[in-house]
């Protein structure tokens, strides 16, 4: 608040910050909102890259497994294996289940492996999404961000492009 005194009275004007302009309110959630979506860019990008360049093979970490699991459980919701054929390893089924819903008979096991990379990045891209928005509501606003980053670009982005 600014005080100056004129003829004996003293007048009070209001102090206008930033925060109460209009167009600072309309401002902040778009640069937000483009902040979000650049970062969400890079983070596919970056974990595309990542996937091209160093996941290379599907014997590594096991992926061949999940991509063998997950024609195996295509066939069972066709019918092409009848009985159906249990899963052979203990393993969760909702992974698996995921790669088989968008799986396509007609791609060979060079093809289903690149597109499962990219699912499992986009995957990944909602997973830390809905990370984000849980650390949102329950930690403060800076916490939050921070430690959303720290998870996103720390540990999500490496293991993204692996079919895992």
């Amino acid at each position: 608040m600014e005080t100056y005194r004129t003829e004996r009275r003293t007048r009070v004007l209001p102090a206008l910050t930033l925060k109460d302009t209009p167009s600072f309110r309309l401002a902040l959630p778009a640069l937000a909102a483009s902040l979000l979506a650049a970062l969400a860019f890079f983070y596919y990008v970056a974990a595309s890259t990542h996937a091209t360049i160093v996941n290379t093979s599907k014997a590594r970490g096991d992926q061949s497994a999940y991509l063998g699991e997950a024609q195996l459980v295509y066939r069972n919701w066709t019918g092409a294996n009848t009985p159906p054929v249990l899963q052979p390893r203990n393993r969760m089924p909702l992974y698996p289940a995921f790669l088989a819903a968008l799986y396509d008979p007609a791609w060979s096991d060079d093809e289903f492996f690149v597109h499962a990379k990219a699912q499992s990045i986009v995957l990944s891209l909602l997973l830390v999404v809905a990370v984000g928005l849980i650390l949102w509501r329950s930690l403060p606003p800076l916490l939050a961000l921070n430690l959303l980053l720290i998870i996103a670009f720390g540990i999500f982005i490496f293991r993204a492009g692996y079919v895992q």
